[in-house]
């Protein structure tokens, strides 16, 4: 078990690891407080499914460009940068409903630019890994950022939120959330990793089209890699739409749950997340890591459909548990899958377009999630996409050149 812990040795790495954690905990936090008070402006899925498509469209059009300032310029300043300017947007949301002025077109508003500082954090996130630790602890480092996510996204932060807005509202739960970016930001500039981005000169807009060209360029080359791309497109089609505006609405009318519910369910999910993420980081990586990867993804799509099937708050809580686990050892594998074949001058703009791609469908599964709700039913909408979702994720195994990324020297390198 002491094994997993190995990156630890790293200075900066442990300050990041610490500052993902508090950072993760408040959008835990978010996620509740966030879905209580759009239900509390509007109560329906719709309302829920048009909030989350406005953080949606502006994170997937600036993923790209994202990545190209994180292969620009220092990584740390990038997360420390994208850290404040999310604050600035989750403390306004918060002031605007304490003070109970707070409309669903400002939620909007701030929500898009939220989800446009995201945008710019997560590509830099996932190239800076490599950078902190060596490569022979890749996969325990990718394990440790899986195991403070479940953690602190889907189990304290859940928890926390649930206690928060139903004992002071979800206004003050959001302003604890902005005040977890403030101190994730304080510990981020104590980092000291060395720049080993590209020293680019050229600023004019045809440069950085260039390097987005160049990073799309380069993962066409390697089948695994835009076929796992594609397979994790689908399984957030067929479960994003559900999960964020399907489960609050299930746990509240229909299994006639609380806040509270709400934050057991998602709590659920980080104890499974947890235990996989632990498993994972102490067995190292598996013997076919491609093949893993693709059953894992299915697998954590069909653990949605079983919300259809939920009649008590413990019966959903099952399928929160699955969903975690499952969904955790696919991203600890992908993750080392990419770090250890994807060179350190790609890694932002592969993870970038990597985050754009497995995003690109959200925007359709919020679009359509609340009339397809009304007209067939949130239980028979979640088992259709979950168990057909599951399918279509399994079919990229038969995409040619996908198994033969079982071999390391299936490599993406600059051209």
């Amino acid at each position: 078990m002491s094994r997993i812990f190995a990156p630890f040795a790293s200075r900066d790495f442990r300050l990041l690891w610490t500052a993902s954690t508090i950072s993760l905990l408040g959008d835990g936090i978010w996620y509740v407080a966030i879905g209580w008070q759009t239900l509390a402006l509007s109560n329906s899925a719709t309302a829920l499914a048009v909030v989350w498509l406005a953080f949606t469209l502006p994170h997937i059009a600036m993923l790209l460009f994202g990545g190209v300032i994180s292969d620009r310029l220092p990584r740390r300043r990038v997360l420390l940068g994208a850290n404040v300017v999310s604050g600035i947007f989750v403390g306004t949301i918060a002031l605007l409903s304490l003070a109970d002025v707070l409309s669903l077109w400002k939620l909007l508003v701030l929500v898009a630019g939220y989800g446009a500082s995201e945008a710019v954090f997560g590509p830099a996130y996932g190239a800076i890994v490599p950078e902190l630790v060596d490569r022979e602890v890749l996969t325990q480092a990718n394990s440790l950022n899986q195991l403070n996510r479940p953690l602190a996204l889907r189990l304290a932060g859940p928890a926390l939120g649930g206690v928060l807005v139903a004992s002071l509202g979800a206004g003050a739960a959001l302003a604890v959330d902005a005040g977890t970016f403030g101190l994730s930001a304080i510990i981020l500039s104590r980092m000291a990793v060395p720049r080993t981005a590209l020293t680019a000169v050229e600023t004019s807009v045809r440069a950085v089209l260039r390097e987005v060209g160049e990073g799309l360029a380069a993962v066409r080359r390697v089948p695994w890699l835009w076929a796992g791309m594609g397979a994790d497109a689908i399984g957030t089609l067929a479960t994003w739409g559900c999960v964020q505006a399907l489960v609050p609405v299930l746990v509240r009318n229909d299994l006639g749950g609380s806040a509270g519910t709400l934050g057991a369910v998602y709590a659920a999910g980080g104890v499974g997340a947890v235990l996989a993420a632990l498993m994972t980081g102490s067995r190292g990586s598996p013997r076919r890591p491609v093949v893993v990867l693709f059953l894992v993804l299915a697998g954590k799509v069909a653990a949605v459909g079983l919300f259809g099937f939920a009649t008590t708050a413990a019966t959903a809580m099952v399928a929160s548990f699955l969903m975690g686990a499952l969904s955790t050892v696919g991203l600890v594998i992908w993750m080392t899958l990419i770090h250890e074949r994807v060179e350190g001058d790609l890694l932002g703009r592969v993870n970038s377009i990597d985050w754009l791609v497995s995003t690109s469908l959200m925007p359709i599964a919020l679009a359509v999630v609340g009339p397809l709700a009304d007209a067939f039913g949130a239980r028979a909408l979640l088992v259709a996409t979950g168990f057909g979702g599951a399918l279509l994720v399994l079919s990229f195994l038969l995409v040619p050149g996908v198994l033969g990324g079982e071999e390391l020297r299936d490599r993406l390198e600059p051209t």
